[in-house]
């Protein structure tokens, strides 16, 4: 009988990778010594949701071993070459899952931003500061880097969704985060189907963040890996001003009290946009950004959030209030934009700047019809709520896209944004929305940031 019910499984996997053959494995998982450490993770993920699947852990190993039938290969090495499977005709963070013969090959386009030079804490802020020449605070989401992981959560882990998609076609579901959000099957027997499959981001931005909570929650950070996150190219996003200002440091403020907006004849931590010296000093946060971090190929130089006023020396001629609460600061914004993107054409000729419609700054400024090519705008939305107004959400659309030369557009989104133990202000079944809103996003815009909260 036993032998019987052998022929009967060799029958019905006839044409697919066996990875575990009732109970016992039948595969190995290969990884280039020198693989990213992404690659890496995607090995160990499917080996321990395989262990999972059917109680069988499958060994991870640097060459295929001989006792082993099937092989499966994780990443670039030299064997996928030796196979002849390619990844430079794919997109960036696109992947490739190719089952054939006795191997498995689960390959994409990955790229990894390296370790940041500056980490957390008050030395290496002043090496930082030092390097730079001022007293800024560091770099906004240069401390997004998982230590435990051993990478950035933006990184383009083209490899590890391929692992992730071939586990989801085994049956694995990652509804919520952590433990108890995964369903994974019980088999005994895991077989892989014979293909030759490709998948490429409709979205170059899958971007999401929780805040200071991605240093550290690395199961979080691998939830949002396994659904796909990440981004094809590096890009800077935070109110970077308030890095230029230190946030209101008495280093900062002592040495550079002119960059400082005085509002109703008190200094704040808002940036004066119009002074030169101000601007001049934006510009070198940029360019020392530039030189730590070189994978940046959008950069921004946003004002503070919660922007509180303007300089009561700029009042009189850049003020709009009469404009209403998203268009009273667009004018004085975009003067300060325009000037930094005409210098940075000049330095940094291939960046794009990253350019904010938000509140109170969300409209397009008066007497602007067409945007320089090295801008792009990020509009910052509410997906949640933004079907209350959606006329004048996909108004605010059209008007953006009319002038963007460079064709870029972005959307920050605030998806199930609850703060604190505060009740969510909206039911959380809203997944249609959020698909129509993508799909009217297709071909007009980059993708989003999609920001949370822990």
């Amino acid at each position: 009988l036993s032998v019987m019910v052998a022929l009967a499984l060799v029958e019905a996997c006839r044409g697919q990778v066996l990875l575990v053959t009732d109970g016992k494995p039948s595969a190995d998982i290969v990884v280039e010594t020198n693989a990213l450490a992404s690659v890496k993770l995607a090995a160990q993920d499917l080996q321990e949701h395989i262990e999972k699947m059917s109680g069988t852990k499958m060994e991870i190993t640097n060459a295929p071993q001989d006792k082993f039938k099937f092989h499966v290969y994780v990443g670039q090495s030299e064997f996928t070459k030796k196979l002849g499977i390619r990844v430079d005709d794919l997109k960036p963070e696109g992947f490739k899952i190719i089952a054939k013969d006795n191997y498995l090959v689960l390959v994409g386009r990955d790229e990894e931003q390296p370790k940041p030079p500056f980490g957390p804490g008050p030395a290496e802020l002043k090496k930082w500061q030092e390097f730079a020449g001022e007293a800024y605070s560091m770099p906004p989401f240069g401390w997004v880097f998982n230590d435990k992981l051993g990478i950035s959560p933006h990184d383009a882990t083209a490899t590890f969704y391929a692992t992730s998609e071939l586990l989801e076609q085994l049956g694995v579901r990652w509804y919520n985060p952590y433990e108890d959000g995964t369903v994974i099957p019980e088999k005994k027997t895991v077989a892989v189907a014979e293909q030759s499959f490709k998948k490429e981001p409709v979205f170059p931005v899958r971007h999401t963040t929780y805040y200071g909570a991605m240093r550290t929650d690395a199961e979080g950070v691998l939830w949002f890996k396994r659904l796909k996150y990440g981004c094809s190219y590096g890009i800077m996003i935070g109110h970077t001003t308030g890095e230029v200002l230190g946030w209101g440091s008495p280093e900062q403020m002592k040495a550079h009290p002119e960059y400082f907006a005085v509002v109703n004849g008190k200094t704040l931590t808002v940036p004066r946009l119009a002074d030169a010296s101000f601007r001049k000093s934006c510009l070198n946060f940029l360019d020392k950004t530039l030189e730590v971090y070189p994978y940046f190929k959008v950069v921004n130089m946003a004002p503070t959030d919660g922007f509180a006023g303007i300089d009561d020396r700029d009042a009189g001629k850049w003020l709009r209030r009469e404009r209403g609460t998203r268009d009273w600061a667009s004018d004085y914004v975009w003067d300060f934009w325009l000037y930094i993107a005409k210098e940075m054409k000049r330095m940094h000729p291939d960046l794009y700047l990253r350019c904010n419609s938000y509140t109170p700054y969300g409209e397009p400024p008066s007497g602007v019809n067409s945007l320089p090519d090295n801008v792009v705008v990020c509009i910052a939305q509410n997906t949640a709520t933004a079907f209350l107004d959606q006329e004048g959400h996909e108004q605010l659309r059209k008007k953006w896209i009319s002038m963007l030369s460079s064709k870029k557009l972005f959307i920050y989104d605030y998806y199930l944004f609850y703060r604190n133990d505060q009740f969510p202000r909206y039911p959380v079944f809203f997944t249609k929305h959020l698909q129509e809103d993508m799909q009217a996003l297709a071909g007009v815009g980059e993708g989003k940031f999609v920001e949370t909260s822990p």
